[in-house]
């Protein structure tokens, strides 16, 4: 029920780290931060991930290959946080994100890509660290935002391809071949065997 790592590549890289204004930001993953940012900073994160929003059903079906796509719908919860040792500066980088994930959300094509962009909290001031480096208090504001996804897998199924008969111990000269009785309505849990009795 996990991000795949794709997916999260696709949310990661979506996120906005250049505006209009001319402002551009140093990302980075949350277990990729180093001990001296250039500032201003965007630290991206997964707060939760797979929390079902959907019932687990069937997503589609390949009866030529004998395969079924299971899954549902997940939501996850990502955190960006925007650093910078000026407050007025962090604070206007924060409306100026939310603003961007609105506009372009993430840049994620729903039908393509399985996920799309469920909005965003307004930023939230958290408070400020110390950063030794530099002898300075650094302001932070996150901007928590929303993404569905698709978590599937997949269920491989037998079909009977072939029926050959043999009554009252005699062999049936007819040989049935699913490619040859199969309607374009026919599923391969509907015909299991024919049987000709003439």
């Amino acid at each position: 029920m996990t991000l795949t790592p794709a997916q999260w590549d696709k949310i990661y890289k979506g996120v906005p780290d250049a505006f209009e204004s001319g402002a551009r930001l140093t990302k980075l993953r949350s277990q990729q931060y180093v001990n001296r940012p250039r500032y201003p900073v965007l630290v991206i994160s997964i707060i939760s991930q797979g929390i079902p929003v959907s019932e687990i059903g069937l997503m589609k079906c390949n009866t030529g290959n004998a395969r079924e796509v299971w899954g549902q719908n997940c939501r996850a919860r990502i955190s960006a946080v925007i650093e910078s040792p000026d407050i007025i500066e962090c604070g206007s980088l924060a409306s100026q994100l939310v603003q961007e994930l609105y506009a372009d959300e993430l840049g994620i094509n729903p039908i393509q890509d399985g996920m799309q962009f469920r909005g965003a909290d307004p930023p939230q001031n958290l408070p400020p660290v110390r950063d030794e480096w530099i002898k300075k208090l650094v302001q932070r504001f996150a901007v928590d935002f929303f993404v569905e996804y698709e978590f599937t897998w997949q269920k491989n199924f037998d079909t009977i391809q072939k029926v050959v008969l043999d009554l009252n111990g005699e062999a049936e000269t007819s040989v049935f071949d699913w490619e040859t009785v199969k309607t374009t309505h026919s599923s391969s849990y509907l015909v299991d065997v024919v049987i000709d009795s003439d």
